[in-house]
């Protein structure tokens, strides 16, 4: 901001602005500053985990009063700090009222077997019981007590699961990590996933209190996970382009025939640039290969789908 704003008959102020964010190399901030020269900063985003995008947009709420309540002069700014990054976007920038009550939902997760991964499509071979968690953030001025987690699957017709966390105190502007431990043993189906937080208080913005998983299917022979984003891709990999690998993380709680691996292609790839996937096994001290598929030219049909590779010799054996 050129020029400072006017808050000092105000006690409870926050920051409010839409945001799109994908996390790489970078750091986001709001900096608060009463003089214009010495600066308090409020990182943004700071738990998006890495290639993760934010929603487009999110609305971003940051209470300022500890800095900015009462003060006749503050200014403000948008610090990002980053190399080889994508960006970060913002737009609709205001100074509002700041909460008295107000949990923030972020962050969700699942978590099944040994390794703690997240499946959204779960052959019936491989079922494990599943653990829900999400951070949950206070952005009011007010502890807000008996803060709970809540989690509910959905098969359609009724709520198959519901269970919630222990209630615990999340003190004014802090973070805390709810976690719902009696898990959920999926079975055949198709499974809406719903989280929500809620304490003793009074909540003044639900709108940021509950957050619905992508569906998770049970059956059928595809295994999959998406790390929690559904769509969008790894695209810019420099101005010289050189060959990469990147990968997901399977555990196998029974056997499984594996013979096919399907990728997304994202609309902007390059036609006839070749591809090809591999599997690697743990062996206990490093990934041993097991399996290649032959390469795949990309063509303009591809773009914007699902494409489905063949392993040669398939199937390769996946043990638990």
């Amino acid at each position: 901001m050129a020029n400072s704003i006017d808050l000092s008959l105000v006690g409870n102020v926050a920051l409010e602005f839409e945001s799109y964010y994908r996390n790489f190399q970078g750091d986001a901030f709001v900096d608060i500053s009463t003089n214009g020269t010495t600066w308090t900063s409020y990182p943004v985003h700071a738990l998006l985990p890495l290639n993760e995008s934010t929603e487009n947009p999110e609305l971003v709420s940051i209470n300022i009063s500890a800095v900015a309540a009462n003060q006749g002069t503050v200014w403000a700014r948008f610090r990002y700090i980053s190399a080889d990054d994508y960006a970060w976007m913002v737009d609709d920038v205001a100074f509002v009222e700041g909460f008295s009550g107000n949990l923030i939902l972020t962050q969700p997760f699942m978590s099944s077997g040994t390794e703690a991964l997240d499946y959204y499509k779960i052959p019936e071979s491989q079922i494990m019981p599943t653990t829900f968690g999400a951070w949950i953030e206070n952005n009011g001025v007010n502890d807000q007590n008996m803060t709970i987690l809540n989690v509910v699957a959905n098969d359609g017709t009724s709520d198959v699961y519901d269970q919630s966390s222990t209630g615990v105190t999340v003190p004014a502007f802090s973070l805390d990590s709810l976690a719902v431990t009696t898990a959920w043993t999926p079975v055949l189906g198709s499974f809406d996933v719903t989280l929500s937080t809620s304490s003793s208080g009074t909540e003044q913005s639900p709108l940021d209190n509950e957050m619905i998983l992508e569906p998770i299917t049970v059956g059928g022979i595809v295994y999959a996970r998406d790390n929690g984003v559904a769509t969008g891709s790894v695209g810019y990999l420099g101005s010289t382009p050189v060959p990469t690998s990147m990968g997901n993380y399977y555990e196998f709680a029974g056997d499984f025939l594996l013979g096919k691996i399907q990728v997304g292609i994202g609309d902007s790839s390059t036609v006839c640039e070749p591809i090809h996937a591999d599997v690697r096994v743990w062996d206990g001290t490093d990934f041993v290969f097991a399996g290649l598929t032959s390469d795949h030219e990309i063509v303009a049909g591809d773009l914007g789908n699902i494409i489905t590779l063949t392993i040669d010799g398939a199937p390769i054996s996946c043990q638990a």
